[in-house]
């Protein structure tokens, strides 16, 4: 940008502390300076306590140490960090709350997740997460998919951090190449897909990237065994006292044809990985509408009906309780086991939390269950 451009010259200063002892500078077209408190910072943020802290190893932290009382504040330049966003976290570090909104949107709580999981300031939000995420909030409308997601995370929600992430697992697919991708919600409904939130740690997409995998491979396997034993049985499935092979005979055909024309049998998991969870079960589980009863007389098929459907009007089959829906069928068992394979908690926040070596601040703030909070001094 030329010089001669004006916006090239614009400065935005806000002094949180007048007297702070750093400049923390977000150089682009219009730059932004805060002044800060390096104490303040150092409480708050690990990052900022290792960097400036008293035993910090850093440029920035040997340059605070040298400087006295009539030196100007040190300048640290940032990265591409959400001016607004930093903005609100140091409100909040500098105790000046009538500057600090009651409510944000989606995308400020994103941008405001992004800094506070950068600079680790989860600590510091205290109530105001309960004011802008209450703790009753759950998944679905607008809050859902990755981007929500990385904001449980980061923002410490592990009731939502679990319920958004079996929702990913359920609705993920995997591309070509095997890489995980999370549904983009639309007006119509979800169906586009991308790559995950790169902010979300890889270790989180890996574990859901598992648990779509392991699930849909349960699936295929449970269908393909149950063909399997249809196809070459040791003994007659048949539930029925007859023990007919057209029973069994049936069923598998019933099966085969099913799962055929939904594209579920005979492919192996590789073709199917590309779909998620919840369309493979809608798949499943959609196809399966078998007759209301079938009938057979001896060891074929009643001469009433080659198929019997409706009531039980057949007064013969229905003498002799010949129906072999009610005794023999595989579906009702097929569609308990997809529902159990897919009915699963997801994933605990608690398996993702950083831990922090030395962490000072962490640590003397982690209050241990049933202390009062009022009457809380130890005397030694």
């Amino acid at each position: 940008m030329s010089p001669n451009d004006s916006a090239s010259w614009k400065v935005s200063n806000i002094q949180f502390d007048p007297d702070g002892d750093v400049i923390l500078v977000i150089p682009s077209e219009a730059q932004k300076r805060f002044q800060v408190n390096s104490h303040s910072l150092c409480l708050a943020s690990s990052v900022f306590r290792v960097m400036l802290g008293a035993n910090a190893r850093f440029s920035e932290g040997n340059a605070l140490r040298n400087r006295d009382a009539s030196s100007p504040p040190i300048e640290i330049t940032l990265g591409d960090d959400n001016p607004n966003a930093l903005a609100l976290l140091l409100r909040i570090v500098h105790h000046q709350y009538d500057w600090v909104p009651r409510t944000l949107d989606d995308n400020q709580l994103y941008q405001v997740a992004i800094v506070c999981d950068k600079y680790d300031m989860r600590g510091v939000l205290g109530l105001w997460l309960d004011q802008w995420i209450p703790e009753d909030t759950k998944s679905g409308g607008k809050i859902t998919g990755d981007q929500w997601l990385f904001i449980a995370y980061a923002f410490g929600k592990q009731a939502l951090f679990t319920e958004l992430s079996k929702d990913l697992i359920l609705t993920s697919t995997v591309d070509a190449g095997g890489s995980l991708l999370a549904p983009l919600p639309t007006s119509n409904s979800v169906q586009a897909q991308s790559s995950f939130n790169h902010y979300i740690p890889s270790s989180i997409v890996a574990e859901i990237s598992n648990r779509h995998k392991r699930t849909i491979q349960g699936m295929l396997d449970y269908i393909h065994q149950l063909i399997e034993a249809y196809r070459a049985p040791e003994v007659p499935r048949c539930a029925h006292q007859t023990k007919t092979d057209s029973c069994d005979a049936f069923f598998l055909g019933f099966l085969l044809n099913t799962f055929a024309k939904h594209k579920v049998y005979p492919k192996p998991y590789s073709q199917q990985s590309s779909i998620s969870i919840q369309e493979l079960k809608s798949q499943v589980l959609d196809g399966l509408i078998s007759p209301k009863a079938l009938v057979f007389q001896k060891n074929y098929i009643c001469n009433c009906d080659t198929v019997y459907y409706g009531s039980y009007n057949c007064g013969r089959c229905r003498y002799q309780k010949a129906d072999h829906i009610t005794t023999c069928s595989p579906i009702p068992k097929l569609k308990s086991q997809i529902e159990e394979m897919t009915n699963f908690q997801g994933l605990e926040l608690s398996q993702f939390v950083r831990t922090t070596k030395n962490d000072r601040a962490t640590t003397s703030n982690t209050v241990p269950k049933g202390k009062d909070l009022w009457d809380y001094l130890d005397y030694y």
